[in-house]
């Protein structure tokens, strides 16, 4: 077993196993937990990033689902009603819906949605949103 000397190694109670007890437990899960994955922010910028390249107004409406099915997002087409990223409803008689799912880190995970708003055959509108799920 690690006989680590220092600070960190006393509160641990490593290098002494008759002090170690059930009150540095806490303390090493928090460790353990804050100290492994991805921020989720910064998976939701790439994210974002990654759809602005991928899909920008002006760009044609029938490229925007093979090059949002290439970052690994589900999409369908649809029409109604739909959020933007801040919360406001609006609609359209067609517009692509895709969502994603991803990991980031032990125990988190981001779900992005965007939706592609065309006009005639070329993108008018990309609405981005992300929200973060942590345990």
């Amino acid at each position: 077993m690690y006989r680590g000397s220092g600070r960190l190694a006393q509160a641990l109670g490593v290098g002494n196993e008759r002090h170690m007890n059930f009150q540095r437990i806490p303390l090493l899960t928090l460790l353990l937990l804050t100290g492994c994955g991805t921020d989720p922010g910064d998976v939701t910028l790439l994210e974002r990033t990654n759809v602005q390249e991928a899909v920008a107004p002006g760009s044609p409406f029938s490229s925007a689902q093979p090059m949002l099915a290439k970052l690994g997002y589900e999409c369908e087409l649809s029409s109604g009603s739909f959020s933007t990223e801040s919360g406001q409803t609006r609609s359209a008689p067609q517009f692509l819906w895709c969502a994603k799912g991803k990991t980031a880190g032990f125990a988190c995970s981001v779900k992005t949605q965007v939706i592609v708003v065309p006009q005639g055959t070329n993108v008018a509108n990309v609405h981005f949103s992300s929200g973060n799920v942590c345990l």
